[in-house]
C-alpha cells in the first residue's frame, strides 16, 4: 500500500514542460521574442529578454514581458515569480497573493484551493489569497471526497477544504477514500477509519484492499476473508486468494483450484480452475470476474465459457479465451481466432490469423496477412484488403494502410480518403493530422471528418492545439484556426 501523494505538481514543473514547445521570432531588428505552442486559458506565454509576459489569441501583447515566469492558471489569474518567489496576479496585474512562497500549485479537481509551499513545508490559500492551512505540514495531499491526507513528522492525518483537521497526523500510512472508507497502518498492521475520522476497523490485519462496492479483502496469516464498512466479518479468512465482488461474486482459491463464492460466504461454483499467469500477462488481461454474465475460465489445460450456476456455455477446448468486453470475447484454437458473444454463441469460429476486439468496439480481423471488419453478427462489412485499420475516434470512421500509405474509409468500405500520405492520425478536437512526403521532407497538415483538407499539408510541423492549430514553415511559425485562416502570422522561426 503506497502512502499518500506527494505536494501536488508544481506550476514550475508545468511551466518548464510548457516551456518545451517555445520558439524563437524576430518580429523588428535585434528583438527576438520565445513563443509558446500551446494556448491556455486564451493566452500564450511570450519571452523577451529572459523575461516573461503573455500573448491573446489575436497576437496582442496581454502582458508585457517582465516576469521571471508568468502563465494563467484561470481566466483571471496568473502565476508569476519575482525574484525566485511565486505569487498570484490578475489579468489587470493586481496582485493577489505577494511572491512570497517558493512554489504555488493547484488541485484541478478543486479550483477554488492552492497550495502554497514555503520552505520545506506546505499549506492552503484561496484563489482571493485567503490563507486556510498555513504552511505547517510536511504533505498535503490532493482533495478526494471533501478530504485531504496531510503528513507531518512522517505520520498521516486528514483535513477537510475548511483546514479543519479532521484527523490529527496519527497513522505510518493512510490511503485514499473508497466508499468513504479510508485505510490506514499503524505498527505494521492494517485498519480502516471513516471519513470523520472515526476508527471502524482496528488495525489488526496483515493487510487491506481499498473498499470496492462496500466490500474490502482482508489477510490474516495468508488467508484472505472479506469485511464490509462497519467492520464487520463476512467471510472469515480462511482463502488462499480472493477478488473483489462482481455482480454479486468473488474469484477464490482453495489449495490449487479456484472458484466462486458470494456474499454470504457461500460457495456457488466449486474450485476446479487453473489460473495460468503466464496466459494472463501475455494477453494483458485481468482474472476471472463476472463483470458480464459469462466468465472464461481454463480446466484441464483448456479455455472454455461458464455462466453463474457454473454451467458450461462454451466448452473447454479453447487455447484462450479473453474476458467478454461490450458482450463480446476472442477465442484462439491452435493458431486461428474466433469471436464469441455474451450469449454464447460461436460468432466467427476460429479461422483467421488475428481478431482484435478495438477500444471503439469495433472487431477488426486479420486474414491472409489483409486486415479487415467484422460486425456483431459475424459478417464481413468491410473486406481483408488492407495492410492495418485502425479506429480514427470518429464513429463509423477508420484509418486504412495500404502499400505504406494511409488514407480513410467508412464503415461501409466506401474509400473517404485515397491512401496517399505517409500518415494520417486520429481525429482530436474534430481535425486528424496528415503527413505527406514533399521535395525530400515531411509535410503537415489536417482533414475533417468528412475527408475534406482543411489545412493544406505543407507545414513542416503542425500541431492541433484544440481552438488554434500551430504550425511551421520555411523556417516560420504562427498560430491557424481550424479552417486554415492564419490568426498570428507566420514570422516566428
Amino acid at each position: 500500500m503506497g502512502k499518500a501523494l506527494k505536494f501536488g505538481i508544481s506550476f514550475l514543473l508545468v511551466f518548464i514542460l510548457f516551456l518545451s514547445s517555445i520558439q524563437t521570432t524576430s518580429l523588428a531588428a535585434g528583438k527576438k521574442i520565445i513563443l509558446g505552442k500551446e494556448f491556455s486559458y486564451g493566452l500564450v506565454t511570450i519571452k523577451e529578454n529572459n523575461k516573461y509576459g503573455l500573448m491573446d489569441q489575436k497576437g496582442k501583447t496581454v502582458i508585457k514581458p517582465k516576469y521571471e515566469i508568468i502563465f494563467p492558471i484561470s481566466k483571471d489569474i496568473f502565476f508569476f515569480r519575482k525574484n525566485g518567489k511565486a505569487g498570484l496576479i490578475s489579468k489587470k496585474e493586481k496582485v493577489i497573493i505577494k511572491p512570497k512562497y517558493d512554489d504555488i500549485s493547484k488541485d484541478d479537481e478543486n479550483k477554488n484551493i492552492l497550495y502554497i509551499k514555503k520552505g520545506q513545508k506546505v499549506g492552503l490559500v484561496s484563489l482571493n489569497g485567503k490563507v486556510i492551512v498555513p504552511p505547517t505540514f510536511d504533505e498535503i495531499n490532493y482533495f478526494h471526497g471533501g478530504l485531504s491526507i496531510t503528513r507531518m513528522n512522517d505520520k498521516y492525518g486528514l483535513i477537510n477544504r475548511k483546514g479543519k483537521v479532521v484527523l490529527e497526523p496519527t497513522y505510518a500510512e493512510i490511503a485514499e477514500s473508497t466508499d468513504g472508507v479510508f485505510i490506514i497502518k499503524q505498527n505494521e498492521k492494517y485498519g480502516a477509519i471513516s471519513k470523520n475520522g472515526k476508527l471502524i476497523v482496528k488495525p489488526i490485519y496483515d493487510w487491506i484492499s481499498p473498499f470496492h462496492n462496500g466490500f474490502a479483502r482482508i489477510m490474516v496469516n495468508n488467508q484472505y476473508g472479506f469485511i464490509n464498512t462497519t467492520g464487520k466479518f463476512i467471510i472469515e479468512p480462511s482463502y488462499d486468494y480472493i477478488s473483489n465482488f462482481e455482480s454479486g461474486l468473488a474469484l477464490m482459491k482453495q489449495g490449487e483450484k479456484y472458484g466462486f463464492i458470494n456474499t454470504l460466504g457461500k460457495i456457488v461454483i466449486e474450485p476446479q480452475f487453473d489460473i495460468d499467469e503466464d496466459d494472463y500477462d501475455y494477453y494483458d488481461a485481468d482474472y476471472p470476474s463476472f463483470k458480464e454474465v459469462l466468465v472464461p475460465v481454463k480446466k484441464n489445460g483448456k479455455y472454455g465459457v461458464i455462466d453463474k450456476k457454473g454451467r458450461t456455455v462454451i466448452p473447454f477446448q479453447y487455447n484462450w479465451i479473453s474476458p467478454f468486453k461490450k458482450g463480446f470475447a476472442v477465442v484462439i484454437e491452435g493458431n486461428k481466432y474466433g469471436l464469441v458473444n455474451i450469449k454464447g454463441k460461436m460468432i466467427v469460429k476460429p479461422k483467421y490469423k488475428y481478431v482484435k476486439i478495438a477500444s471503439t468496439n469495433d472487431i477488426l480481423f486479420k486474414d491472409n496477412k489483409k486486415w479487415g471488419i467484422i460486425n456483431k453478427e459475424g459478417k464481413i462489412t468491410i473486406k481483408p484488403k488492407y495492410d492495418g485499420i485502425f479506429p480514427m475516434g470518429r464513429k463509423g470512421l477508420f484509418g486504412v494502410e495500404s502499400k505504406d500509405k494511409y488514407g480513410m474509409i467508412d464503415s461501409k468500405g466506401k474509400v473517404v480518403v485515397n491512401p496517399k500520405y505517409y500518415h494520417v492520425g486520429t481525429f482530436e478536437n474534430s481535425l486528424a493530422l496528415i503527413e505527406s512526403y514533399q521535395n525530400g521532407g515531411y509535410k503537415s497538415g489536417f482533414i475533417n471528418d468528412s475527408g475534406k483538407v482543411v489545412i493544406n499539408p505543407q507545414y513542416s510541423m503542425a500541431i492541433n492545439t484544440g481552438g488554434l492549430v500551430y504550425v511551421r514553415k520555411n523556417g516560420k511559425a504562427g498560430f491557424l484556426d481550424k479552417k486554415g485562416k492564419i490568426v498570428i502570422k507566420l514570422q516566428y522561426s
